[in-house]
């Protein structure tokens, strides 16, 4: 069981705007949940363009924008400190052959 407010539900809300907004051209995306050790992880994956490994580090720093102008960067940065809150873990990588894999993982 996981012991988390509901503000986590921020976290979700926006991996899934930021495909539909972001991603549109993959059109497709999907949401798993597995069980690793003493931790649940959370997977968003999209199919769309795949961000660039150089831009991982600043996805979830307040501002940072890849593409300037779509959005005010805040929507990662929130995610972070939500996850940071619960004692969970956010990042990004790589989808195969194309898009990107936002996760979560929340200690149990």
């Amino acid at each position: 069981m996981i012991n988390a407010n509901q503000i986590i539900i921020e976290v979700f809300r926006n991996y899934i705007s930021n495909v539909i907004k972001y991603a549109k051209a993959g059109k497709k995306m999907i949401i798993d949940v597995f069980k690793k050790d003493d931790i649940i992880v959370i997977n968003v994956k999209d199919f769309g363009k795949s961000i660039q490994k150089e831009d991982y580090r600043n996805l979830f720093t307040r501002k940072y924008q890849i593409e300037k102008g779509r959005g005010r960067g805040l929507g990662l940065a929130i995610v972070k400190r939500i996850a940071e809150a619960h004692n969970a873990e956010v990042g990004v990588k790589p989808n195969k052959p194309t898009g990107n894999i936002f996760y979560i993982e929340i200690p149990i």
